[in-house]
């Protein structure tokens, strides 16, 4: 009975994201043992009053969370038991002897209620109200599921397969319609590319990250908007650990809506490529919106990081946070690796994380600790040895644009390095914000060893 409670992970879905809490955080039911700190002042006598919480089985274990705060954990029997009692107003003590007399249980019921009044679980002790964790602000709160659960229904369903079926046709039956590589560059003015595409591309992720809204909506999941970094991208993620309330089979509803929406302006653009007689200029952007939301599709697809797909892939699984527990075994194993190089350096001996799962779980975690490994590894390299001199390219021939606009007062030379600058700066300035931001527990630790070593 007595197991490890895991954490489930924040779950977000985006263009370029779907989540996660960037460490493991995990409460244990542990056995009894003296505990010598005591920060909520419980006695044995303690009664503990909970927020609505919502409680539903997976895979054996129990699924409890808190729908306003978006926190929600996987726990045995004997934790979902233990909130059973206390909202039937049982005190600690009495919890404990019931466990004991029932179960023949030694078990530290206080240990676990501060765990759950650290988790926002908790609403009152002994009638004393209590503000720890705090309520996320919901995007669109007006939204409502009987406003959208339409574009869910079957009729729907089949006027998109007719949809992705017409394109798939004129594709298969006018091949030339494939755009190539050269149809990213529709004109010959750069920075009109460069505002345009963006304008295309931006607009598209802005209705990517609606379609997870909604489809969690249509579910009765709240969802809000954030800024995220994945590897050197900056991207848009939509929030939704809410949906853990929900079970497995209908969760696939909010992962696969973005992929969904991306490929109806694919479809669409492709059918009027085939078949609506549009001016040149239309066409050349119409193949340029294709490649653009392509690329962004096959972005979805390197799920050793937390994108839509991963999140397929981690309830195909069945698995809870696939990519924090990898990550716990990445850090487990370079302390090993460090230990072993410069043992007069080594710390405190970390405790091997798989030890927490099954073998089945365990071969899981291992093999996708390789494809994170391998896939970040190859995916920065990529970027080192072409993005970023792809980047500086793009900077300096900015720079010399505005130079010779400037020399040879053609207003346009300016204008073009300028709009190249402010919008690929923009980028790249902002995902340095939110890294830094999102980050600055690490970076301040990071700073802390650095200087004291």
């Amino acid at each position: 009975i007595v197991q490890q409670a895991r954490t489930l992970p924040r779950a977000s879905v985006g263009p370029k994201s779907i989540d996660g809490c960037a460490l493991i955080h995990c409460i244990k039911p542990h056995m009894t043992e003296q505990n010598d700190l005591n920060p909520y002042n419980l006695q044995p006598e303690t009664r503990l009053t909970t927020h609505n919480l919502t409680m539903r089985v997976e895979d054996g274990d129990y699924i409890v969370g808190r729908m306003e705060t978006g926190e929600f954990v996987a726990l045995p029997e004997v934790g979902k038991l233990i909130i059973e009692l206390f909202q039937k107003n049982n005190s600690i003590q009495g919890i404990t002897d019931f466990l004991t007399q029932e179960y023949e249980l030694d078990f530290d019921v206080e240990s676990f209620a501060e765990s759950l009044i650290e988790l926002g679980f908790i609403k009152a002790i002994d009638g004393h109200v209590l503000n720890i964790g705090a309520e996320q602000k919901s995007a669109l709160p007006w939204l409502r599921a009987h406003h959208v659960q339409w574009l869910f229904s079957m009729p729907m369903k089949i006027l998109y397969a007719a949809l992705l079926v017409a394109a798939g046709f004129s594709l298969a039956t006018q091949p030339e319609l494939i755009p190539g590589y050269n149809d990213f560059f529709w004109t010959n003015i750069g920075s009109l590319v460069i505002l345009v595409n963006t304008t295309l591309f931006m607009t598209n992720l802005a209705v990517h990250e609606i379609a997870h809204l909604v489809a969690a909506r249509s579910l009765g999941v709240p969802a809000y908007f954030s800024l995220g970094t994945r590897l050197y991208d900056l991207v848009v993620q939509t929030n939704v650990t809410g949906l853990w309330a929900i079970p497995r089979r209908r969760r696939y509803r909010v992962y696969l809506a973005g992929m969904a929406w991306d490929l109806i302006p694919i479809s669409v653009a492709i059918l009027l490529l085939a078949y609506g007689n549009l001016p040149v200029i239309i066409n050349k952007i119409l193949s340029s919106l294709i490649l653009l939301i392509f690329f962004g599709v096959l972005w979805q697809f390197q799920f050793y990081m937390r994108t839509d797909i991963y999140f397929v892939v981690l309830d195909l699984l069945h698995c809870y946070s696939l990519f924090d527990d990898s990550l716990a075994y990445l850090h487990y194993l370079f302390d090993q690796i460090k230990r072993f190089l410069l043992p007069k350096q080594a710390g405190k001996v970390l405790s091997n994380p798989l030890d927490l799962f099954s073998s089945e779980d365990q071969r899981k975690i291992k093999a996708y600790t390789i494809l994170m490994v391998l896939g970040s590894a190859i995916s920065t390299t990529v970027f080192v040895f072409y993005g970023v001199p792809i980047l500086v390219t793009l900077f300096v021939e900015a720079y010399h644009s505005i130079q010779q606009g400037v020399i040879l007062g053609q207003i346009l030379l300016v204008m073009d390095g300028l709009l190249v600058i402010l919008i690929e700066g923009g980028f790249q300035l902002s995902f340095l914000v939110v890294f830094v931001k999102n980050r600055r527990k690490w970076l301040s630790s990071l700073w802390t060893a650095v200087k004291h070593p």
